[in-house]
């Protein structure tokens, strides 16, 4: 998997941007609007997905990992495809989703580009638990940075996690039993996430 890419932004559109790294020029696409407010020539570091397709693959690119991570969730979704999801997180924040989603407001959804009811429920169905088992405990729906998935550390740990054959239930339930243990603004925070999971999970 290509988790990121570092270079130039050389090229932007409404729904891809075209990264220059290493002397490659790649082609990602991204939810409308990302990196709008970025200027042409600045160095970045976007977080990737790459999907293969039968007609071949595709590498999409995220304003952060949190959106990342959700794109993820939505794809795991019957009838939900790459663009799909896409279009989804161009209009609207994964904190926004979440709180919609945890709430089970259907009506807030349907709002979304992309979303039907039909489409709505499936949503609530697959991704409530999933949403929950990590959204901060005392959280509400609020900004931005207390949302689901507001805490790079936790992805980190989640995908080392995965990484190294847990479950992603599983990996997501450890994970909300020892979060209170660390301060996740430090830097080696992942490290003792996943520290403490693997004990709690009993050395797996």
């Amino acid at each position: 998997m290509i988790d990121h890419l570092c270079g130039e932004l050389v090229r932007r559109e409404a729904e891809k941007i075209i990264l220059r790294a290493n002397g490659v020029g790649f082609e990602l696409d991204v939810p409308t609007g990302s990196y709008s407010d970025v200027l042409l020539g600045d160095f970045l570091e976007v977080p990737t997905k790459l999907v293969f397709r039968q007609d071949g693959f595709a590498l999409f690119g995220f304003a952060n990992a949190t959106e990342r991570e959700f794109f993820t969730l939505l794809t795991g979704i019957t009838g939900i495809g790459p663009k799909s999801a896409l279009g989804i997180l161009g209009s609207s924040t994964p904190s926004q989703l979440a709180d919609a989603i945890i709430s089970e407001d259907i009506s807030a959804l349907v709002q979304v580009k992309g979303i039907g009811k039909k489409g709505a429920k499936r949503i609530i169905v697959e991704l409530a638990e999933k949403i929950r088992a990590l959204k901060p405990q005392g959280s509400g729906v609020k900004a931005e940075d207390e949302s689901l998935f507001s805490s790079v550390a936790l992805q980190d740990a989640m995908e080392v996690l995965l990484s190294l054959g847990c479950a992603e239930q599983e990996a997501q339930t450890a994970l909300e039993a020892v979060r209170d243990r660390v301060d996740l603004d430090e830097e080696d925070a992942a490290d003792h996430l996943v520290m403490f999971a693997l004990k709690a999970l009993g050395g797996k």
